[in-house]
Protein backbone atom coordinates (compact mmCIF):
# COMPACT_ATOMS: atom_id res chain seq x y z
CA UNK A 1 0.00 0.00 0.00
CA UNK A 2 2.95 2.31 0.29
CA UNK A 3 3.99 2.04 -3.23
CA UNK A 4 7.10 -0.20 -2.47
CA UNK A 5 6.57 -3.05 -4.69
CA UNK A 6 8.13 -0.44 -7.60
CA UNK A 7 11.67 -1.58 -5.77
CA UNK A 8 10.77 -4.80 -7.51
CA UNK A 9 10.79 -3.78 -10.88
CA UNK A 10 14.21 -3.62 -11.21
CA UNK A 11 14.91 -6.77 -9.98
CA UNK A 12 12.31 -8.65 -12.47
CA UNK A 13 13.91 -6.45 -15.18
CA UNK A 14 17.41 -8.23 -14.66
CA UNK A 15 15.85 -11.43 -14.13
CA UNK A 16 14.84 -11.48 -17.76
CA UNK A 17 17.99 -10.05 -19.31
CA UNK A 18 20.59 -11.91 -17.46
CA UNK A 19 17.91 -15.51 -16.95
CA UNK A 20 15.74 -15.18 -19.73
CA UNK A 21 12.67 -15.42 -17.09
CA UNK A 22 11.37 -13.65 -13.58
CA UNK A 23 9.86 -15.43 -11.00
CA UNK A 24 8.70 -12.48 -9.57
CA UNK A 25 6.15 -11.27 -11.41
CA UNK A 26 3.68 -14.36 -11.39
CA UNK A 27 3.44 -14.23 -7.90
CA UNK A 28 2.53 -10.67 -7.86
CA UNK A 29 0.07 -11.24 -10.81
CA UNK A 30 -1.59 -13.73 -8.16
CA UNK A 31 -2.23 -11.15 -5.47
CA UNK A 32 -3.47 -8.43 -8.08
CA UNK A 33 -6.25 -11.10 -8.73
CA UNK A 34 -6.84 -12.20 -5.31
CA UNK A 35 -7.51 -8.02 -4.81
CA UNK A 36 -9.73 -8.34 -7.80
CA UNK A 37 -11.54 -10.97 -6.25
CA UNK A 38 -12.20 -9.72 -3.04
CA UNK A 39 -13.39 -6.32 -4.55
CA UNK A 40 -15.72 -8.90 -6.98
CA UNK A 41 -16.92 -10.46 -3.33
CA UNK A 42 -17.96 -7.01 -2.03
CA UNK A 43 -19.69 -5.90 -4.93
CA UNK A 44 -21.85 -8.51 -5.36
CA UNK A 45 -22.66 -9.58 -1.46
CA UNK A 46 -23.18 -5.88 -0.09
CA UNK A 47 -26.33 -4.25 -0.49
CA UNK A 48 -25.24 -0.35 0.01
CA UNK A 49 -25.99 1.80 -3.45
CA UNK A 50 -22.82 3.53 -2.93
CA UNK A 51 -20.48 0.77 -2.13
CA UNK A 52 -21.10 -1.29 -5.26
CA UNK A 53 -21.43 2.41 -7.66
CA UNK A 54 -17.41 2.43 -5.88
CA UNK A 55 -17.05 -1.04 -6.21
CA UNK A 56 -17.85 -2.02 -10.08
CA UNK A 57 -15.40 0.42 -11.86
CA UNK A 58 -12.72 -0.59 -9.21
CA UNK A 59 -13.36 -4.23 -10.13
CA UNK A 60 -13.32 -3.58 -13.78
CA UNK A 61 -9.92 -1.66 -13.28
CA UNK A 62 -8.31 -4.12 -11.33
CA UNK A 63 -9.25 -7.39 -13.96
CA UNK A 64 -6.68 -4.70 -16.27
CA UNK A 65 -4.29 -4.73 -13.39
CA UNK A 66 -5.02 -1.34 -11.77
CA UNK A 67 -5.54 -1.77 -8.49
CA UNK A 68 -5.54 1.01 -6.32
CA UNK A 69 -9.33 2.02 -6.88
CA UNK A 70 -9.97 -1.49 -5.79
CA UNK A 71 -7.42 -1.50 -2.46
CA UNK A 72 -7.93 1.92 -1.78
CA UNK A 73 -11.89 2.68 -2.50
CA UNK A 74 -13.07 -0.96 -1.32
CA UNK A 75 -11.10 -2.89 0.40
CA UNK A 76 -8.65 -1.38 2.87
CA UNK A 77 -11.51 1.45 3.83
CA UNK A 78 -13.70 -2.16 5.11
CA UNK A 79 -10.27 -3.74 6.15
CA UNK A 80 -11.33 -7.31 6.30
CA UNK A 81 -11.54 -7.44 2.15
CA UNK A 82 -7.54 -6.22 2.27
CA UNK A 83 -6.55 -8.60 4.84
CA UNK A 84 -8.36 -11.46 2.36
CA UNK A 85 -6.82 -10.48 -0.55
CA UNK A 86 -3.65 -10.72 1.03
CA UNK A 87 -3.96 -13.66 2.46
CA UNK A 88 -5.58 -15.51 -0.67
CA UNK A 89 -2.53 -13.74 -2.53
CA UNK A 90 -0.06 -15.32 -0.76
CA UNK A 91 -1.67 -19.08 -1.04
CA UNK A 92 -2.20 -17.81 -4.41
CA UNK A 93 1.60 -17.18 -5.02
CA UNK A 94 2.71 -19.92 -3.19
CA UNK A 95 1.01 -22.38 -6.00
CA UNK A 96 3.29 -20.55 -8.33
CA UNK A 97 6.26 -21.02 -6.67
CA UNK A 98 5.20 -24.14 -6.20
CA UNK A 99 4.93 -25.02 -9.98
CA UNK A 100 7.71 -22.35 -10.57
CA UNK A 101 6.03 -20.17 -12.40
CA UNK A 102 7.88 -17.87 -14.51
CA UNK A 103 7.58 -15.01 -16.79
CA UNK A 104 9.38 -14.56 -19.60
CA UNK A 105 9.41 -11.37 -20.63
CA UNK A 106 7.73 -8.00 -18.27
CA UNK A 107 4.51 -6.61 -19.39
CA UNK A 108 1.52 -5.51 -17.44
CA UNK A 109 -0.86 -6.79 -14.69
CA UNK A 110 -4.16 -8.36 -14.96
CA UNK A 111 -5.32 -9.93 -18.16
CA UNK A 112 -2.42 -8.51 -19.94
CA UNK A 113 -0.11 -10.22 -17.76
CA UNK A 114 -0.84 -13.85 -19.09
CA UNK A 115 0.86 -13.92 -22.33
CA UNK A 116 4.14 -12.89 -20.32
CA UNK A 117 3.84 -16.58 -18.33
CA UNK A 118 3.64 -18.63 -21.66
CA UNK A 119 6.76 -19.87 -22.42
CA UNK A 120 7.87 -19.41 -26.02
CA UNK A 121 7.60 -23.64 -26.42
CA UNK A 122 3.71 -23.24 -25.67
CA UNK A 123 2.36 -24.58 -22.63
CA UNK A 124 4.21 -25.93 -20.21
CA UNK A 125 3.93 -26.86 -16.31
CA UNK A 126 5.01 -23.26 -15.37
CA UNK A 127 2.87 -22.02 -17.38
CA UNK A 128 -0.42 -23.88 -16.17
CA UNK A 129 1.28 -23.22 -12.86
CA UNK A 130 1.36 -19.64 -12.82
CA UNK A 131 -2.66 -19.59 -14.25
CA UNK A 132 -3.66 -22.05 -11.55
CA UNK A 133 -2.52 -19.84 -8.88
CA UNK A 134 -3.91 -16.94 -10.38
CA UNK A 135 -7.45 -19.05 -10.16
CA UNK A 136 -6.45 -20.13 -6.67
CA UNK A 137 -6.11 -16.46 -5.09
CA UNK A 138 -9.10 -15.50 -7.02
CA UNK A 139 -11.28 -18.11 -6.59
CA UNK A 140 -10.11 -17.83 -2.65
CA UNK A 141 -10.43 -14.32 -2.32
CA UNK A 142 -14.09 -14.30 -4.40
CA UNK A 143 -15.72 -17.05 -1.57
CA UNK A 144 -13.82 -15.64 1.32
CA UNK A 145 -14.49 -11.64 0.81
CA UNK A 146 -18.20 -12.74 -0.37
CA UNK A 147 -18.69 -14.67 3.33
CA UNK A 148 -16.78 -12.46 5.89
CA UNK A 149 -15.72 -9.40 3.80
CA UNK A 150 -18.69 -7.07 5.09
CA UNK A 151 -18.46 -6.54 8.94
CA UNK A 152 -21.28 -7.89 10.66
CA UNK A 153 -24.21 -4.78 10.64
CA UNK A 154 -24.22 -4.35 14.36
CA UNK A 155 -20.20 -3.24 14.25
CA UNK A 156 -18.98 -0.26 13.24
CA UNK A 157 -15.88 -1.82 11.72
CA UNK A 158 -15.20 0.44 8.81
CA UNK A 159 -16.10 3.95 6.77
CA UNK A 160 -18.76 2.38 4.84
CA UNK A 161 -22.19 1.38 5.93
CA UNK A 162 -23.49 -2.11 5.24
Amino acid sequence: IFGLHWGLVPLMLNNVATLGFDTISPITSAAVWAQSAATLGILLHTRDPRLKTLAAPAFVSSVFGITEPAIYGVNLPLRRPFVIGCICGALGGMVVGWFHGMAHNIGALGIFAFPAFLSPAGLDRASWGTLTGCIVAFGCAFVSSWLFGIPHPDRKESNHET
